[in-house]
């Protein structure tokens, strides 16, 4: 653990010399991308789970073993004039679908997470639908640095609600570890950068340090009651 925050901490050193913040104020300034920024690594990245479904409001992070940034799709319109061919933007078919493949632990927590978000999509008395602001939840698929500190983007599913909850493939042969994959559907899709992605990691660590405190507390007080 020592190791891996001073590797943070001198890649960060790095990253922020004199040269790189120079460079990157006039790439800034001129709307040209940096080119002496690294590329953004395909491993370095984190997904999340926002707002609430059922009687849980508090964000959840799980161990994710894949996933991908949906493509995104428009359809051309095509006319032609005097032999020459002109297109214009047309209908979105972009897939609003999110496949996440998960890890899970000794517990099952991650699978029976989903599979909890999925059976609250209808009552479990009457069997039928409930509303959709019970279930649907937000996805942040976070894009991050080599310093595993910064977060260089922030893609946002909204309203997201799981579609397919996958097999579970167990064996005897099979030494792995227990994974499994997850689609799910969403409204729509915002990306934020890297300013407002540590604000926002500011306003949840915040978050969370409050909820320890206040959750120490009331263990606290339970002892003497």
């Amino acid at each position: 653990m020592a190791f891996s925050l001073i590797n943070s901490g001198r890649r960060l050193i790095e990253r922020v010399t004199p040269d790189n913040i120079i460079n990157t104020g006039i790439g800034v300034l001129s709307g040209r991308a940096n080119p002496v920024n690294q590329p953004q690594l395909a491993f370095m990245w984190e997904v999340s789970f926002r707002g609430m479904f059922a009687s849980s409001a508090k964000n959840i992070t799980f161990y994710a073993k894949n996933t991908a940034i949906p493509q995104v799709t428009t359809e051309a319109i095509r006319r032609y004039y005097n032999g020459v061919e002109y297109a214009y933007s047309g209908k979105d078919n972009t897939p609003r679908i999110l496949a996440i493949t998960f890890w899970d632990n000794q517990d099952l927590e991650v699978y029976s997470y989903f599979r909890q978000w999925a059976n609250s999509m209808n009552d479990s008395f009457t069997g039928r639908k409930v509303r959709p602001l019970n279930y649907k939840r937000d996805i942040s698929l976070r894009l991050k640095d080599t310093s595993d500190l910064l977060i260089n983007g922030e893609f946002i599913f909204h309203d997201a609600f799981p579609t397919e909850v996958g097999e579970v493939a167990l064996s005897y042969d099979d030494s792995n570890v227990m994974e499994f994959t997850v689609l799910f559907y969403f409204s729509k899709t915002d990306s934020t950068g890297e300013v407002n992605s540590i604000i926002n990691r500011g306003i949840d660590a915040a978050g969370n340090i409050i909820s320890g405190v206040v959750s120490t507390a009331i263990e606290g007080l339970k002892r003497y009651f």
